[in-house]
């Protein structure tokens, strides 16, 4: 019937949580109501011109859109994670080079001691 009166895409609110929670500020992955989180994101992204309200619908157990609402919400998304990648890739760089130069000084470091043991030796 929902599907008739023009709302073909359909989500569960825990299903567009786990996918859309970061387009939201304050949003938990996994909230104990979902229906409220769900809710509270979407006036967030309405707030932000992302979502017309007027074409989101709330079910007892899922969320409905008319068509193209959930395609935009899907850019938003595309859009948000692609800023998030190269800030990842940075820190996951940063990482492996300060474990990499630690390495290296360890082996400056023991080096050094070796020599420093066998000159004294000597």
């Amino acid at each position: 019937k929902i599907s008739r009166m023009g709302y073909p895409n359909r989500m569960q609110y825990s299903a567009f949580l786990k996918r859309y929670y970061l387009l939201g500020e304050g949003i938990p992955r996994r909230a104990p109501d979902a229906k409220a989180a769900t809710n509270s994101l979407l006036n967030q992204l309405s707030e932000r011109g992302i979502v017309d309200l007027d074409k989101v619908r709330y079910g007892v157990s899922k969320v409905f859109f008319k068509v193209g609402e959930l395609s935009k919400i899907e850019e938003a998304r595309e859009h948000r994670v692609g800023e998030l990648i190269p800030v990842i890739q940075s820190a996951i760089r940063g990482y492996v080079s300060r474990k990499t130069y630690k390495k290296m000084f360890e082996k400056k470091f023991a080096a050094a001691m070796i020599q420093r043991n066998v000159r004294a030796w000597l």
